[in-house]
């Protein structure tokens, strides 16, 4: 998780394309650092935004994967989250994605998050199609990808 740059997968562990499911990680920080500095003081958690941020992230990735690498997608909405335990700081956190359903340009997603196989949230939310600003946007983004598939596996 680099907090400060607002990139929260760490890494892309699998992508199965013919599935539309995403597997990352995401590594959470120490417990004097941002987020959890003042969230809350004496018992750190990671914050549900925060949580609804990561499964958005690797949604995103997902979707800018499944449309070859030409577009971006934004959060566009939150149907639903839950919250069925806290996440405290330094631990590992699996982020599992799948693509369930399109509809023009917004593609409906379903994630969970987990710690040692643990469900820790479930998150349904849709993402918006949008095209880059520019070429070197694309780029940028595209490097970010691959730079977070230091041990992945695209299946298609």
């Amino acid at each position: 998780m680099d907090y400060p740059n607002f990139r929260m997968i760490d890494e892309i562990a699998n992508i199965d394309l013919p599935t539309k499911a995403i597997c990352c990680t995401v590594h959470t920080p120490c417990a004097d650092e941002a987020p959890f500095a003042a969230h809350f003081p004496g018992m750190p958690i990671l914050p549900g935004v925060l949580q609804v941020e990561i499964v958005a992230q690797a949604a995103g990735l997902l979707c800018f994967s499944l449309s070859n690498f030409q577009k971006m997608y934004i959060l566009a909405g939150v149907d639903k989250a839950r919250f069925k335990h806290s996440i405290a700081p330094q631990e590992i956190l699996k982020v599992d994605v799948s693509c369930n359903k399109q509809i023009g340009s917004i593609i409906e997603c379903s994630g969970s998050l987990s710690v040692d196989g643990r469900v820790i949230a479930k998150i349904s939310l849709k993402m918006g199609e949008t095209s880059f600003p520019d070429n070197s946007t694309r780029k940028s983004f595209r490097n970010y990808f691959f730079l977070t598939c230091n041990s992945w596996e695209i299946l298609d």
